[in-house]
């Protein structure tokens, strides 16, 4: 039976943290940068902030010293956090499960900055019981070890657990775990997904 549901936040509750063609493309603009060199920047610098190991300020600071125009690392992350937004389809799915007596928990690789302002800036993250963050844990998706630590803090075992993530290395990994999984497609998708396995676990 299961108790516990996990949801990811780029791209199923919220956009990308490198979504620099849709939510974030003033940074294109503001810098002169292509897609492909600030997604460059981005690369270089994601799997050390992921797990904490570098501060957001750093990638910026990178950013404005490539930047062909000037603008400051102070001025380009500050537009980047007024343009954090949430997708309000899937929160709603979200909501109607936790109404429902499900424990849900954010399971998200993510910078200790910007996952602080999330959770500052998104009242709907109330819903969530507790809050993985990979820069809060010093491990990131899709290595397994986050994985087992959700689920030993949450003290449940692996078919007890939903899991929702865009990527499929992720779900790879919690599917051979024997955790329930789905893959991110739609909202519509979603809600269908999550009934078929509640009602097969029930």
């Amino acid at each position: 039976m299961i108790k516990v549901i996990a949801f990811d936040f780029g791209e199923v509750l919220g956009p990308d943290a490198d979504a620099f063609s849709t939510n974030f493309k003033y940074l294109l603009k503001s810098t002169g940068l292509t897609p492909e060199e600030l997604q460059s920047i981005f690369n270089k610098h994601w799997p050390d902030l992921k797990i904490g190991r570098k501060k957001t300020l750093t990638f910026w600071q990178d950013v404005s010293k490539k930047s062909k125009n000037s603008i400051s690392p102070r001025e380009l992350e500050n537009y980047y956090l007024e343009n954090i937004a949430i997708y309000p389809k899937v929160f709603k799915l979200a909501e109607d499960l936790y109404k429902r007596g499900f424990i849900l928990v954010l399971l998200s690789n993510e910078t200790k900055e910007w996952m602080d302002f999330k959770i500052r800036k998104f009242k709907e993250f109330g819903i969530f019981t507790k809050i993985y963050c990979s820069a809060y844990i010093k491990v990131g998706k899709p290595d397994k070890e986050i994985f087992t630590y959700v689920l030993k803090d949450l003290n449940i075992k692996p078919p007890e657990l939903l899991f929702i993530d865009n990527q499929e290395n992720n779900i790879s990994v919690t599917s051979k775990m024997g955790i329930n999984s789905i893959l991110f497609k739609t909202p519509g998708n979603l809600k269908s997904e999550i009934n078929k396995i509640l009602d097969q676990s029930s």
